[in-house]
């Protein structure tokens, strides 16, 4: 680190002798101009040329610290804006012109001399970088918990990789800082534990992330932490999964690509000057003079963030920004103005023009380092970002063409019902063509029943991705509003990339859950009752959540762990599961229409797991208001339905075929005071 600072040190050194080497040559030039006001009143052109040349003299000796120099050309640039501003022409500035140019030539006769370079010119040793935790190749966390008595939790942190000290005294755990640098430090919170901290005088508050964790979760105790200097907020016990990856989060690297600074700035000197800072702390920068090839260094370098001045040849930063945001592939690029322009109307004016913030070249490198490490970063999580919008997409025509696929499927089911329609006619037998237009019969059922039951899967697809659809389009406009208001920060996009992600993964995974759940089962297996049950209800939980339906699991002589399997169609069951759990919503939403139940009562589906011997029971029991007694006994008829036309009378028929048919089993109902109940029994695995 030493030798590196030495070199860049040196290589500063030798820009700013290279700089006070050209100084007589750049007032030459300013005095040849300023020769012609003996000739001709100069032109508008002519005197922004001017301004130019003094102003860049003045930025560049302030940024290698040439206060006589930079004082006199400063000095002269107010008086040029103030001719700029004057409508009065040039000549009659003459005298005053003569006066700044003698001062400037005058300071610049022995640019070497030790006034030229005062103390509290800024220097490379002065600058400071900004407060960055140094990190830990060990991946070493410390824990100061008041005793010993969690180890073994603390300990799940070892199989991540890291390395764990624990410390009941905060005496203990700074001098283990001295000896070693942690990656982190995780303290059990009580509100002073770090004025407590800083109270020991070796504790360097900047050495490590604090992490708190605490047995009050409340919005005083998060703030509270926040005011302590804590990174991270846990309750007690914390989620070691969720900790793990915020442990990543703070103490991983990646320097596998650094940020890429574009600086733009017609004086070489100073675009190197910087360009070897930022290169010292690790950043790859590409510095040009010519703000007319900036369309072809963006396509090529791609920068994270562009560096500018303001007064160039060609054209000035404020009308080559506005340019450049007008240009759809960099409208969000962070670009930061450098200079020494001090009038107040024009910094407002250039951070119009679509830039982010405005440095003064007079200023310490730290405001430097932040503001670039900052918006870089946060221009590196914008990309993130568009990329996951773009995957959203992806996801959209996908579930186009799945839909599309199951379009198709019916299609072709319904060209093979038609060919073994034809089929069956064409049979002599009318015993056979009987039981083959039975059969047929049953299979339209199967049809109508998976018909039924994939347009209420389209139905629950919609109303299951409506949230998170939403939600994603509150995050993103919360983004842009962010963004406008200057609050994006990488805290806050992590937490919106994270919120984003999570909102994708649900509706990829309903995507899957969907399709696997209309696939009919083949052959017989064995499967748990409950997982089945489980899967319907996750499938159907937002549409019960929409209704107010409350759903109960109860367990009888067995427990959540020790349900037996049965022999059977997995997906088939799964229908029958729908089937009747939708019933129940239909007869509860009808109790409402009847106000048999108010409308902000909620309804209620109790499904209980009952096991005797080898037998599994299930009881789906609701508050529908039961079954009429009239058509008790046909509830189970093929084509019955209680639905009107929104029924097809296939659901119960196919639901006691498949469990007593083809599984062997028992489906029944009866009638409480309050709804009805419908049985399933099935044979466990012996």
């Amino acid at each position: 680190m030493a030798d590196s600072g030495k070199k860049l040190k040196n290589k500063i050194d030798a820009l700013r002798d290279a700089f006070v080497r050209r100084i007589p040559e750049r007032i030459d030039a300013v005095e040849n101009l300023c020769n012609s006001l003996r000739e001709k009143e100069l032109q508008e052109k002519e005197i922004n040329e001017l301004h130019r040349l003094v102003h860049n003299l003045s930025s560049s000796c302030s940024v290698f610290g040439l206060k006589k120099t930079g004082t006199a050309a400063r000095e002269f640039e107010l008086l040029l804006k103030g001719i700029m501003r004057s409508e009065r022409g040039t000549t009659i500035f003459r005298p005053e012109i003569d006066r700044h140019l003698e001062a400037l030539k005058q300071s610049s006769k022995e640019p070497f001399a030790p006034e030229n370079f005062p103390e509290d010119a800024p220097t490379l040793e002065k600058a400071k970088t900004a407060q960055v935790h140094p990190h830990n190749e060990r991946r070493d966390i410390f824990i100061l918990n008041d005793s010993f008595d969690d180890a073994d939790k603390w300990s799940r942190l070892s199989d991540s990789g890291y390395r764990i000290s624990l410390f009941t005294e905060p005496t203990s755990l700074v001098e283990a800082t001295r000896k070693q640098t942690p990656s982190a430090i995780i303290s059990i919170y009580s509100k002073g534990i770090l004025s407590e901290l800083r109270s020991i005088p070796e504790f360097n508050p900047q050495s490590a992330p604090l992490i708190y964790v605490s047995h009050i979760d409340t919005l005083e105790t998060r703030l509270d932490a926040v005011r302590e200097g804590g990174e991270a907020f846990f309750p007690c016990p914390p989620d070691m999964a969720k900790l793990t990856e915020r442990l990543d989060a703070l103490t991983t690297i990646d320097r596998s690509d650094p940020y890429r600074i574009l600086i733009v700035d017609d004086e070489p000197e100073v675009a190197s000057y910087y360009a070897a800072f930022l290169e010292e702390k690790k950043m790859s920068t590409l510095s040009i003079d010519n703000p007319m090839m900036v369309v072809n260094v963006l396509k090529e370098f791609n920068p994270d963030l562009i560096l500018m001045d303001m007064y160039m040849p060609g054209c000035n930063g404020m009308e080559l920004a506005k340019a450049i945001r007008q240009m759809d592939d960099y409208i969000g690029i962070p670009i930061v103005f450098l200079s020494v322009e001090t009038d107040i109307s024009k910094q407002l004016y250039a951070m119009s023009t679509g830039a982010d913030d405005f440095i003064s070249k007079s200023t310490d490198l730290e405001h430097l380092f932040s503001s670039v490490s900052i918006r870089a970063e946060r221009m590196r999580m914008l990309r993130k970002l568009n990329k996951l919008v773009d995957y959203s997409h992806i996801l959209e025509k996908r579930v186009e063409e799945r839909t599309s696929h199951l379009q198709k499927a019916n299609m072709a089911l319904k060209e093979k019902s038609v060919q073994l329609e034809e089929l069956n006619r064409s049979l002599e037998n009318r015993v056979k063509k009987e039981v083959d237009k039975r059969r047929e019969n049953e299979q339209l059922m199967i049809q109508q029943s998976n018909m039924a039951a994939m347009g209420e899967m389209l139905a629950l697809i919609a109303h299951q991705w409506r949230q998170p659809l939403n939600a994603v389009g509150i995050i993103v406009q919360d983004i842009l509003d962010s963004f406008d208001f200057g609050s994006l920060d990488k805290t806050y996009l992590e937490k919106t990339v994270d919120e984003i992600t999570n909102q994708v993964t649900f509706m990829s995974n309903t995507i899957d859950d969907f399709m696997y759940f209309l696939e009919p089962t083949k052959e017989m297996s064995l499967f748990n009752v409950k997982d089945a049950v489980d899967n319907v209800l996750s499938i159907l939980s937002a549409l019960i959540k929409k209704n107010n339906i409350k759903v109960v699991r109860r367990f009888k002589r067995c427990t959540e762990e020790d349900i037996p399997r049965v022999n059977g169609y997995p997906n088939e069951f799964k229908h029958v599961i729908l089937n009747i759990i939708n019933n129940s919503k239909f007869a509860i939403l009808r109790n409402r229409e009847k106000k048999v139940l108010s409308r902000n009562e909620a309804g209620m589906i109790e499904i209980t797991f009952a096991r005797r011997d080898n037998v599994i029971r299930i009881q789906i029991e609701d508050n529908g208001g039961g079954v009429p007694d009239e058509i008790g006994d046909r509830i189970f008829d093929r084509y019955f339905t209680t639905k009107g036309k929104k029924g097809t009378g296939a659901g119960l028929y196919m639901a006691k075929t498949i469990i007593e048919k083809n599984m062997g089993g028992k489906l029944s109902y009866s009638n409480t005071d309050k709804g009805a109940v419908f049985t399933l029994e099935l044979k466990t695995e012996s």
